[in-house]
């Protein structure tokens, strides 16, 4: 993923946290997000845009 790629996808992150979207959903909207960017879904993907949230 490129730099901008994990930038959206930690923004997308936050939006559904703030949105109060239970984890497993939002892990499956951002998987969704990848596939239709063209982004491999991969664990080490999800880590990235998921990791700031700890």
């Amino acid at each position: 993923m490129t730099a901008l790629q994990v930038r959206n996808a930690q923004q997308a992150v936050d939006n559904l946290s703030r949105m109060g979207m239970p984890f497993d959903l939002a892990a499956w909207l951002v998987a969704n997000w990848f596939k239709q960017n063209g982004i491999r879904v991969t664990e080490k993907h999800l880590e990235l845009a998921f990791a700031h949230l700890r």
